[in-house]
Formats: C-alpha cells, sequence, structure tokens
C-alpha cells in the first residue's frame, strides 16, 4: 500500500460499498434514494462516486443544494445542462428521456429551499420511471422531503466507523498504521467519520529521495565528456576494408562468348573452322544454344581430320553442366499449405451474447454492469475476459454516442450478482461494477 492511495482512494467498508451499489441501482431504474448521515460522514463523496459511475450509462445533472433556495434556481440548472430555452425544455427533456436514463444528484439538500423540494415531486409525476433522483445531506433532511409528501423508494442513513475501521480507512487513504488502542483513541476523538478522521491524520510524508544532499562533480564530469570527444575525434575508422570488400564483383561468364560451341547437326567426321584464336577452353561450361548458332560457322572443307582431340574436351564440358537445374527443390504447395483461410462474418460473432439473448433471458435474473466499451472488438475482448458463457453485451446509447455495455452474468437474485463481483478479474472488479435487473435491460433494449 503506498502512502497516499491515489488510484481509488473511495473507501469501501462500513456499509460504503453497499450505498453506492443502491445509489447506482436506483439511478439506472428511475428510483429516489435519500442518503442521509453526519457532517463528515462521506454523503458527498458517495453521491459523486455514483455520479462518476452513471455517467457513462445515464444522462447525469449535478445540483448544490445550498446553492438552489428555489423552484427557478432548480430549473434554471436543468436547462444549463441541456443548453436549451423554457420553450423547448419539454421536447428535449423527451428526446433525452427515450434515449437514456436521467439521474438528477443533488448534495447538500438540507439547505435546499421548500420551493424546489416540492418541485422534484411534481418532475417525478412529468417524466416518469427513467428520471432518478438522489438525494444526500444531514439528518433533518428526512423530515423536509417527508413534509413536501415525498417518499423514497430506498433510504441509507450511513454509520460511524468502528476502531478497527477508522484503522482499515487510515491505512487504505493516507497510508497510516495504527495499533488497536491508537485506533480506539482515534475513534474516540473523531466519532468514527471519515472527515472528522481525515483532519486529524498527519500530512502524509513523502519518502526522502537517495539523491538528497548529493553534489554531482561537475568538474570530473567535464573532463570525462572532453575525454570521450577526442576519442571520437582522433578513433581510426575503417572504412576502406569495407569498400574494397563491396567493389569485387566480377563478371561471371564472359568466357563463354569465346568457347567453341560442339556442332549439333553436323556428321561426326566433320569438324568447325577455328576462331581467330585457336586455344580451345575445355574449363568454361557448354554455353547456350542460342550462343552456340551464332558462333558456329557456315561448314567448310576439313584441313585436317583429328577429330579425336576436339571431342574429349566437348566430353569433358557436361559434367560441370550438372548442377544447372538446381532451382527444382523449391516447391510452391508447401507455401501454399501454410496460408489457410481465416473465418470472418458469422462465424467470427458465434459464442458471444448480445441483444437477442438479453430480450430472450427470465426477467427475474439480475446482471453485474461491468463496464462499457466504445468499440465492438473491445466489447468482444472483454467478454472473452470475463468468459463468453458468462457474460453479455449490446449496444446503446450514452450521452449522444454509441457505446457497447458489457455486463457479467446471469444471477439468481440481486445478492447472488452482489456476491458474484469477487469472481470477476481484478482490473474489472476495481471498475465498480453494479447489479442491474434484466427487466430494466430488456425495456431499455425495446426502447432502443
Amino acid at each position: 500500500m503506498s502512502a497516499l492511495n491515489r488510484e481509488q482512494p473511495f473507501y469501501r467498508g462500513a456499509g460504503r460499498l453497499e450505498a453506492l451499489d443502491i445509489l447506482c441501482d436506483a439511478g439506472l431504474r428511475g428510483g429516489f434514494v435519500l442518503l442521509t448521515g453526519e457532517a463528515g460522514a462521506g454523503v458527498s463523496r458517495l453521491l459523486g462516486e455514483a455520479a462518476m459511475t452513471l455517467v457513462d450509462s445515464a444522462a447525469v445533472v449535478r445540483v448544490d443544494g445550498a446553492e438552489t433556495p428555489s423552484r427557478n434556481v432548480l430549473m434554471r440548472a436543468l436547462l444549463s445542462y441541456f443548453g436549451v430555452g423554457k420553450e423547448d425544455f419539454a421536447s428535449t427533456l423527451e428526446r433525452a428521456l427515450a434515449s437514456e436514463p436521467l439521474v438528477l444528484v443533488i448534495d447538500n439538500a438540507d439547505a435546499m429551499g421548500d420551493e424546489a423540494i416540492a418541485t422534484l415531486g411534481v418532475l417525478r409525476e412529468r417524466l416518469g420511471p427513467r428520471f432518478a433522483i438522489l438525494l444526500g445531506g444531514l439528518p433533518d433532511t428526512e423530515g423536509r422531503v417527508a413534509s413536501a409528501a415525498l417518499t423514497p423508494t430506498d433510504h441509507v442513513d450511513l454509520a460511524p466507523l468502528t476502531a478497527q475501521e477508522c484503522a482499515d480507512f487510515l491505512a487504505y487513504v493516507t497510508g497510516e498504521e495504527l495499533d488497536d488502542d491508537d485506533a480506539e483513541a482515534r475513534q474516540a476523538s473523531s466519532g468514527g467519520w471519515p472527515g472528522a478522521l481525515l483532519a486529524e491524520a498527519p500530512p502524509p510524508v513523502l519518502p526522502v529521495s537517495r539523491m538528497a544532499g548529493f553534489r554531482v562533480p561537475w568538474k570530473h564530469l567535464a573532463a570525462v565528456g572532453g575525454l570521450l570527444l577526442v576519442i571520437l575525434i582522433f578513433w581510426p575508422r575503417d572504412d576502406e576494408p569495407m569498400e574494397t570488400v563491396r567493389s569485387l564483383d566480377l563478371p561471371p561468364r564472359q568466357v563463354a562468348e569465346t568457347v567453341t560451341a560442339s556442332p549439333r547437326e553436323t556428321a561426326p567426321a566433320e569438324q568447325p573452322a577455328a576462331s581467330p584464336r585457336p586455344a580451345p577452353a575445355p574449363e568454361a561450361p557448354a554455353p547456350e544454344r542460342p550462343v552456340a548458332d551464332i558462333a558456329t560457322p557456315a561448314a567448310e572443307p576439313d584441313e585436317a581430320a583429328p577429330a579425336p582431340e576436339p571431342r574429349e574436351p566437348v566430353r569433358a564440358n557436361p559434367p560441370p553442366a550438372a548442377p544447372r537445374p538446381a532451382p527444382e527443390p523449391a516447391a510452391p504447395s508447401v507455401v501454399r499449405a501454410e496460408s489457410g483461410p481465416t473465418l470472418t462474418g458469422l462465424d467470427a460473432e458465434l459464442g458471444y451474447r448480445r441483444e437477442d439473448w438479453l430480450l430472450s433471458a427470465p426477467t427475474d435474473q439480475w446482471m453485474l454492469q461491468v463496464t462499457l466499451a466504445t468499440t465492438e472488438d473491445a466489447a468482444r475482448a472483454l467478454s472473452e475476459q470475463l468468459g463468453a458463457g458468462k457474460s453479455a453485451y449490446y449496444r446503446a446509447s450514452r450521452n449522444s454516442r454509441s457505446v457497447y455495455i458489457v455486463l457479467s452474468g446471469p444471477y439468481a437474485d440481486r445478492a447472488a450478482a452482489v456476491a458474484g463481483r469477487q469472481s470477476l478479474p481484478p482490473a474489472l472488479a476495481a471498475a465498480g461494477p453494479f447489479p442491474r435487473e434484466l427487466a430494466a435491460i430488456q425495456q431499455e433494449l425495446r426502447g432502443n
């Protein structure tokens, strides 16, 4: 554990992870969650984590209740999010809700005006089940919501941390290690609230660098640099041998022009006339047929008949000509056998669960929404990582862009889906997967 955990600073113990699951589930199915806790309990932290998790699956609008005293201020926040005026607000909301859920996240709801709280009930009645509200504040927020005739679908009240949970929290977030006595003392002084624990914790101490206090010997480095420069300038270069080796290109078959070819059509007793160079060339390979036709003059009367002499070098020439048919071993059939056809089209999609499987699955089962992918290839790679028979994905629209939602499951109920997070790969489990009912997924698919 590092001194300061910047990758996952959200503490998931003391019921905080279960509260995050409730918030995310309500955001996707259009619920109304009231999250309360004392100052420093982590209400704002939980609402922020829920908004970050839902932003890829829904349109999330965040509002500060301390800055929302009236109905007009609340409506201006919604208009500012969609970038439209009052006259286009209704039609814009209808189009937005048709493509994805709309989640209104309100922090510091205890400081919110009564008129603005009453407006929340009106919005829930008009916008339907795809509009969700996540409301967080101090414990007295519950009474204000009840006085406005609003009934939350879920109410989560955050509890303080125990002494052991205080030690785990500080070790996870700040890297501070506490023994049992220190943990009980911190729990008593802070009341077990995460905010007070962080205020009392000492600032993280960064490890001292090993190079601290080390003075760089610039004079020695300059001397070494000068020596290297002198070596590079005066070091002998071996370029000439390389050039000499590369220039040795000899013409391989120029001797074939002076070779007297053996006659093909004359009688054995006949002998071709000698060329200006009388020396025979027995060591040269037999020339090709076109050269023999050109080099052989017309038949003339024989002047001398030492027939055996020219025949002996001709008989000695065939052995060097034997290696010529060497290129025959190259067999192209072996190369063709190595390249096989690749599967494309429908065969490449076999084994992946998609929209058809999700629509035909039982509605009372549950899935874990693991993450989303921007391309179908990435969604298939994640399905392979989860197991093609234990996952599914479907195409959806999030924040006006096309994405692929990757799911794990199915599970018999919500508790089994929550427990299924422990069997996911660590990288995917850390992404914050949350359970979703198949009925809600099928409703989204039919709406698309």
